[in-house]
């Protein structure tokens, strides 16, 4: 095609070749040479005429998709009502169904409670009555011998009525400390129903958990220590401290939120097995081995000091221990047809008589146990079966979770959105399981044999421990969901 600058002989010439009669005028025409791009404009011209008018043709179409589309997501939207509204229906029977399954289990939570609750306020009255009744009686006699008596006899006096007051003293203590009446209510913790937009991802309750580490502990002979630490027990306080049980030295210590390790312990007559945390800074610590059953009731001060509060003795030996209430405990039993039993903190004892265990006894680190509050369940370990039994105790429902990555399951604990931790000791990781039995996650913990685990209260932390024979270690994880 030719170039430059294009002059009135060829636009002239131009004009005759777009009307057809290409060279009519090409006589008179000086420069006949430039008639040959003519052929060429006319080309182009046509050329550029199909391009427009092709997408033009193809916008017309993208037009008529649109409204096309519009029209189907019109009908959809009508067509949708009606599925909804089926969808509503469904989500409402199922909602009923929840809310009688609630309701059958607040009531026998509430029955239960005020049974346990009136026997502590009868047992609590009737101590409060009878100290009282002592203490009329010791005040009375002081004032017949202040009137009568020799003084030799009230010298002997004042020392009777120091010691009666001294005992008085803790008496009451003891009193007071248990004087947490709870108020009973109802509170909806989850939304049943919510609407929803396709692209928004419809997630279970249970959210898997990731682990990130902060800290690794070696568990080293400290102080008195006759062995190397082994640490059975672990639980989270309120604020972030950590209490361990080291069954072979026979005691209990206290570790920072940073696992520094506090040079304050108490010291027990037989191997403690576990603990738990119950109202505030007390805790309970299972005790048995030979003739002793029993479950000791401490308080950790903020100076780290930890002081007996009660012993508990037990007819069963006690082994894992997790807290059902602040009053009530779930306790792991050892030797013993009902591997689970309740035993609160006035010593009463009390089994599930709507669950059916596996029915066989276990050994000392054969099964740990522990409660999800929420769902009002039991989780069970079978280390030899490699299998984690769920007891629904309203239902008397169980469930049996067998998985390849759970291998000699250990310690258990609840954690968040209602879902379970289960130490799998062949695996070196921490499986976490729903409710229901599904496998959430396993996280390697990256130590060998862990057997303990624990969840701090806010569920942002995690504490495992292991029971391998040669580097013991307490590892502190960042809860990532």
């Amino acid at each position: 095609m030719a170039t430059g600058r294009i002059d009135d002989t060829l636009l002239e010439c131009s004009s005759d070749a777009v009307g057809g009669k290409i060279g009519s005028k090409c006589e008179p025409c000086r420069r006949r040479d430039r008639c040959e791009n003519v052929h060429e404009i006319a080309k182009v011209a046509k050329n550029v005429k199909d391009d427009e008018r092709d997408k033009i043709r193809a916008s017309i179409f993208t037009a008529s998709d649109v409204i096309r589309k519009c029209e189907e997501d019109q009908l959809n939207n009508v067509s949708r009502v009606e599925e909804i509204v089926k969808e509503i229906d469904k989500y409402k029977e199922d909602f009923l169904t929840k809310i009688e399954e609630a309701n059958a289990r607040i009531v026998s939570e509430i029955r239960n409670h005020n049974t346990q609750e009136a026997e502590r306020l009868n047992t609590r009255r009737n101590a409060a009555e009878n100290l009282e009744k002592e203490l009329d009686t010791h005040l009375e006699m002081s004032d017949s011998v202040r009137e009568n008596g020799t003084e030799t006899e009230i010298f002997i006096l004042n020392h009777t009525l120091k010691r009666t007051q001294d005992k008085a003293s803790q008496t009451l203590n003891i009193l007071l400390q248990n004087d947490n009446t709870d108020k009973l209510g109802l509170k909806f913790d989850e939304h049943f129903l919510k609407m929803t937009t396709t692209d928004e991802k419809q997630t279970n309750q249970q959210r898997p958990v990731s682990l990130e580490l902060l800290k690794t502990m070696e568990l080293v002979k400290t102080g008195d220590d006759q062995r190397e630490p082994f640490v059975t027990g672990l639980d989270f306080l309120p604020d972030g401290r950590i209490v361990a049980v080291d069954q072979f030295n026979c005691k209990c210590f206290i570790l920072s939120d940073t696992l520094k390790r506090f040079h304050t312990s108490y010291k027990f007559k037989t191997y403690p097995r576990d603990v738990t945390c119950y109202s505030d800074n007390n805790i309970a610590v299972t005790v048995s081995a030979g003739d002793i059953r029993t479950i000791c009731l401490l308080t950790v001060g903020s100076d780290n000091m930890i002081k007996l509060m009660k012993t508990l003795t037990t007819s069963s030996y006690c082994d894992s221990i997790c807290l059902q209430n602040d009053r009530t405990f779930v306790v792991g039993t050892i030797d013993d047809p009902r591997p689970a039993r309740m035993i609160d903190v006035d010593g009463k004892e009390s089994d599930f008589d709507n669950v059916k265990f596996p029915g066989k006894t276990y050994k000392p680190g054969e099964s740990k146990c522990t409660h999800i509050p929420s769902r009002d369940t039991r989780v069970l370990s079978d280390r030899h079966a490699h299998t984690i039994y769920i007891y629904k105790t309203v239902t008397g429902k169980s469930v049996e979770v067998k998985d390849g990555r759970i291998h000699e399951p250990r310690g258990a604990c609840a954690g968040p959105d209602e879902s379970v931790f289960v130490c799998s000791g062949n695996t070196n990781s921490v499986i976490q399981i729903s409710p229901d039995g599904d496998i959430l996650a396993s996280c390697d913990v990256d130590m060998e044999l862990p057997y303990v685990v624990a969840v701090s209260r806010d569920d942002s932390g995690m504490a495992v421990t292991n029971c391998a024979g040669g580097v013991r270690q307490l590892k502190l994880f960042k809860m990532i969901q």
